[in-house]
């Protein structure tokens, strides 16, 4: 028999315990209510065992027993309420979340194309075996006997009651950064983040349709009653996953009427879902909402809690240093578990340094573009200086261009001369870039960037991963001139007499 939306949702309603403790098979009958306990009286022995190995390998608290909506097939769903967003987004008008540019954009990479209805097509990473599919022009689910969602007929993302058949330009502009948020966020890890529909949905491809909390024919879809969002846990990979416990929803009309930071943050969260990551919070609540003002370029939150409008949003472990976290579930150590690291474009030694890139139009200008993958990663970059005056280079994370920051890294860097000897190192308080202006004589110089904490709001660099660019400015190569000699060679012959 299969399990209803009305059903599902009636398992929601049993009270929330106070104190907070690992949900487990042996305390089951003291945190679900009688009607969850009757679904799990009512699984197959198989199903039974499913439920509880997936309890073993995701931390659920106690706490959140009430949202545990468990599948005839032992899957279960948390579903994400929408606690995590506050008065002042969610009463914002939605014109006021876009078009203000209020920072240059780090990295922005344009769409490869449109479609006849004007999606923006992009990718992240062509050729993953990974892929993270963020749909936006609706889906339907029929005739899913085996189990997973009810029958569901999803529309399109469509903002202002506009056309549902075409994007729009604001829309176009917001899919773009959704995109670029996620794909900053998933950045380490070898997954392409897309908005092109795959070929076929593998076992290795997470499936997040972005759509309204109503169907098109009006009726509520999944759990979409006060809820960002909803997706089975820990499926991916999973023989069954297709169609069966995907996709996974986000629901724009209730994430402040579908302004990008909110709705990406989203996405990121239920697609950590499906990858195996629970929820971080504290005891009695819901989500850890992060801490910091909101306009505080280091303010942070977790992405597997409710980040909404926090500069610094990462992944995580026990809320990296949070006192009072509940789930200490290792978020990368998951995740690059299931979808491996990206290869690493520099080294951390002056023998794996990378080559900062000069340009061919003025050979005083060099960058380079990399990713932070993991905790321990330095990237070490080389850069001669043929003539010795002042050095300018910036470091920046990637940073949107209008609403929350969305970076994940924050950055320090170090400059050291050719015998490894350090000149400097610059890691500001209070900010995740960087910025030196620095008096170098001619010779080699090598340039690391790290991922670091801050000092107030998250002072582990556990988190700290994801993309770059330095930018900077040496001083102007001295052109050599040539000369030309000119060689005479004047051939003698000597004649001897006998």
């Amino acid at each position: 028999m299969r399990y209803s939306s009305t059903t599902l949702v009636a398992l929601l309603l049993c009270a929330i315990v106070a104190r907070a403790e690992r949900l487990t098979a042996d305390n089951l009958p003291q945190y679900f209510s009688t009607e969850q306990q009757q679904r799990l009286a009512g699984l197959s022995a198989d199903a039974r065992a499913m439920f509880e190995r997936t309890l073993q390998r995701v931390y659920v608290s106690t706490d959140e027993a009430a949202h545990v909506a468990i599948d005839l097939t032992g899957r279960f769903i948390l579903e994400d309420t929408l606690t995590g967003v506050d008065d002042e987004l969610l009463n914002a008008t939605f014109e006021a979340g876009l078009g203000r540019v209020r920072r240059e954009l780090v990295s922005e990479q344009a769409a490869e194309r449109f479609t006849s209805s004007g999606l923006p097509i992009h990718h992240s990473r062509r050729g993953s075996q990974n892929i993270l599919f963020l749909d936006f022009d609706g889906d339907i689910g029929r005739n899913k006997e085996f189990g997973g969602w009810d029958d569901y007929d999803a529309t399109a993302y469509n903002l202002q009651a506009g056309n549902p058949a075409t994007f729009n330009a604001v829309e176009k502009g917001q899919i773009s950064m959704i995109w670029a948020r996620v794909a900053e966020d998933y950045s380490p890890f070898d997954i392409d983040v897309t908005t092109e529909a795959p070929p076929s949905l593998t076992r290795r491809t997470v499936h997040i349709v972005i759509t309204s909390r109503w169907q098109v024919d009006g009726t509520s879809m999944p759990f979409s009653s006060g809820a960002g969002g909803a997706a089975f846990v820990d499926v991916f990979n999973d023989f069954y996953f297709h169609p069966h416990f995907s996709p996974g929803f986000v629901y724009f009309d209730n994430l402040g009427g579908g302004i990008n930071d909110l709705v990406a943050e989203a996405a990121s969260h239920e697609a950590a879902h499906n990858l195996g990551l629970s929820h971080d919070r504290r005891s009695s609540e819901s989500y850890y909402r992060g801490h910091g003002d909101k306009n505080d370029p280091t303010s942070w939150g977790p992405i597997m809690g409710a980040p909404y409008g926090k500069s610094v949003t990462q992944w995580s472990k026990g809320l990296t240093g949070v006192t009072g976290a509940v789930n200490l579930e290792d978020d990368v150590h998951i995740l690059s578990d299931k979808l491996g690291y990206i290869p690493d474009e520099a080294g951390d030694t002056p023998a794996t340094a990378a080559k900062v890139l000069v340009s061919e139009e003025d050979d005083q200008v060099f960058s380079f573009e990399g990713v932070i993958t993991t905790q321990d990663d330095v990237d070490m970059l080389k850069l001669e200086i043929p003539t010795g005056g002042l050095v300018q280079l910036a470091v920046q994370p990637w940073y949107a261009p209008s609403n929350a920051k969305g970076n994940n890294l924050d950055v320090a860097v170090e400059l050291r001369n050719a015998a490894q000897q350090l000149i400097l190192r610059k890691d500001p308080a209070g900010q995740t870039d960087v910025a030196v202006d620095v008096s170098l004589p001619a010779g080699t110089y090598y340039i690391s960037i790290d991922g670091v904490g801050d000092p107030v709001n998250f002072p582990s660099d556990y988190g700290s991963l994801g993309q770059y660019r330095l930018t900077g400015k040496r001083p102007k190569p001295v052109a050599t001139s040539s000369t030309t000699t000119t060689t005479t060679t004047t051939t003698t012959t000597t004649t001897t007499t006998t």
